[in-house]
């Protein structure tokens, strides 16, 4: 099995876990899908006949979606085949849902007026060649908007343990984009949540499916020193600190060349 498989297959388990949690403690990620979809209807309207969402999860930017914008036909991918989100769709939309990795599925429907995701882009290995497939799919003028996180996040753990994603930055995303998209929205913020002290945030990480530990990593002694690290140079009068690094962006699929 190659390492990237390895991973999606550990992401799998981890946000399937996470279920049941997710919508309690993902704070920061409810309040992107609801930035991201603002910004979306700012710069686009909210008719669109054929959307796809990649990663829609338990639901947090499906919901206000199906709520907010007119839509037709709705099709929804996630990596757990048990976040399917039929329950949120009103009756007079057409729907199918593409469980699985969306850079290996092959089947996607084309003619997309609209591509979207939160908080889901991080996880994507070979951004460029994703980038071309997503700008395949849309009709000319057809958007693509999307929120994911920066350098910055979880920076707290890269300063302590050494410990992150290979997240891009926003200008990075934006210049991988600029070859097939426009790029009419793009900004980056950081907010920083603070808890009780380590353990609460490695809990928080755990109740959302989001953890920058191998597996192999979470041995007893690991986890001890590592709280007492974490602990030690990430807490203040106010709390033990996490940092997010939230990135939006909404781009237009440029014309074809004459």
């Amino acid at each position: 099995m190659s390492p990237s498989v390895l991973k999606k297959a550990i992401l799998n388990r981890r946000f399937s876990n996470a279920r049941s949690t997710y919508d309690q403690h993902a704070v920061v990620q409810t309040r992107m899908a609801s930035h991201l979809l603002a910004a979306v209807q700012h710069q686009a309207g909210g008719v669109f006949p054929r959307v796809l969402e990649i990663g829609c999860g338990t639901g947090l930017l499906t919901r206000r979606l199906l709520a907010s914008c007119r839509i037709d036909h709705f099709y929804a991918n996630d990596l757990v085949k048990e976040c399917n989100p039929r329950q949120f769709l009103p009756p007079q939309c057409a729907f199918r849902f593409f469980p699985g990795d969306a850079e290996d599925i092959s089947d996607f429907p084309s003619g997309l007026h609209l591509v979207i995701a939160n908080a889901v882009f991080q996880w994507i290995q070979a951004w460029d060649s994703f980038l071309r497939k997503l700008n395949d799919l849309l009709l000319p003028g057809g958007w693509l908007a999307f929120s994911s996180f920066g350098p910055d996040n979880f920076t707290e753990l890269k300063q302590v343990l050494g410990l992150t994603l290979p997240y891009a930055s926003l200008n990075g995303l934006i210049r991988s984009a600029a070859a097939h998209f426009t790029v009419v929205h793009a900004e980056e913020s950081r907010e920083i949540l603070c808890f009780s002290g380590a353990a609460a945030v490695f809990q928080h990480m755990q109740a959302i499916g989001v953890n920058s530990l191998p597996s192999h990593l979470w041995t007893k002694s690991f986890y001890q020193n590592a709280l007492a690290r974490y602990q030690k140079h990430c807490t203040t009068a106010a709390g033990t600190s996490l940092t997010y690094h939230p990135l939006h962006l909404v781009l237009r699929k440029k014309p074809p060349c004459p």
